[in-house]
């Protein structure tokens, strides 16, 4: 375990949740000056701690210790949730799961091609497979 990467995901995990060393401090019960030697390294948190920070942040106690980046949580979880095939859900896949959500009108057009029948989604997909075909050339 990396010391440094764990204050560092402490401090990280708090301000993302919009929390002061106080608040936090105090949903762990425990003094603030606790919190923050725990982001400055100065002293580990204790297993218990890790566990109850975890499920505070609501992640995986490998993202806090810095043993996954949050990418890889974000695989882990995704397979853990969704994998029915048992065939892992690879990087690419979540590249274009990022570019569906960084571009929703792009995501509402997909999923209504979703609810059309299945003829007419080939013939999409085909349009589509001729346009990119025919951007790349250029």
């Amino acid at each position: 375990m990396n010391y440094e990467q764990l204050a560092y995901n402490l401090k990280y995990y708090r301000e993302q949740s919009g929390w002061t060393q106080k608040q936090l401090s105090e949903k762990m019960n425990v003094s603030r000056s606790v919190v923050t030697k725990w982001e400055n390294g100065t002293v580990l948190p204790d297993l218990k701690s890790i566990i109850k920070l975890s499920r505070i942040f609501d992640i995986s106690v490998d993202l806090i210790v810095g043993i996954d980046t949050p990418r890889e949580d974000v695989l882990k979880e995704f397979n853990r949730l969704y994998n029915s095939t048992g065939e892992a859900i690879d990087e690419e896949t979540l590249e274009i799961f990022d570019y569906l959500i960084k571009h929703p009108q792009f995501k509402q057009q997909v999923k209504q091609m979703k609810d059309l029948p299945v003829k007419k989604q080939k013939a999409i997909h085909r349009m589509i497979a001729s346009m990119v075909e025919e951007f790349t050339r250029v």
